[in-house]
């Protein structure tokens, strides 16, 4: 049985007989159903959202495991994406206020509940990289061609890259001075950065539409 395929919560119909998987059905539907700069926001299969960093993972997903695919769609991108940097500029602040605070749980012996809040630090930082190439993908540009008191914007995304990676080798390894280092001194003071930078990417974002 072909499986049930909804865009923005209303059942469509494609050929699904020379598909073998996941990737076959949204091409497809990409191919038959958008608009020329629509984008997927969510993606759910099997009444399960997918996460952002796994859909390239579930593209092999044979189509006889497939029950349904519902794929929720923006005609305008530029718009959800200045919306998108509007909610993380709120996130970010509360990021930089708080982090102060989680680094000294690391340093009095508190690992256990400064590591549950680290973990979701790490993710929302992932979120936010997702964000940035989404901004790339919206402006047609790189970070390195826009710049902040003299540093460009790629040479800071590459500077957070390298400190979730070093935060997450000082966790594997339960060094948890060098965690609270990293946090407090180096990763704070940058994300308080990229929030100022909000509304030069905002700026960005509105002058590609």
């Amino acid at each position: 049985m072909a499986p049930v395929i909804k865009l923005n919560d209303k059942i469509i119909e494609i050929d699904c007989s020379e598909m073998s998987n996941l990737s076959g059905i949204a091409e497809k539907v990409a191919e038959s159903f958008f608009a020329p700069k629509e984008v997927v926001t969510e993606l759910y299969v099997n009444d399960t959202l997918v996460k952002e960093g796994s859909v390239a993972s579930i593209g092999g997903t044979p189509i006889s495991e497939i029950r349904t695919v519902s794929f929720n769609t923006v005609k305008n991108p530029a718009e959800k994406v200045v919306d998108l940097l509007k909610r993380m500029s709120e996130y970010l602040e509360g990021f930089s206020a708080g982090v102060g605070e989680v680094a000294d749980q690391f340093r009095v012996g508190s690992p256990e509940d400064a590591n549950r809040i680290l973990v979701q630090a790490i993710e929302g930082i992932g979120a936010f990289i997702e964000l940035l190439s989404s901004v790339r993908l919206v402006t047609g540009s790189e970070l390195s061609d826009l710049s902040y008191e003299n540093k460009s914007l790629g040479e800071r995304e590459e500077m957070l890259l390298d400190i979730t990676k070093k935060m997450q080798t000082s966790q594997k390894e339960k060094d948890w001075v060098t965690v609270a280092d990293l946090l407090e001194y180096e990763l704070g003071p940058l994300m308080t950065e990229w929030k100022e930078m909000i509304p030069l990417l905002e700026s960005e974002v509105i002058k590609s539409t």
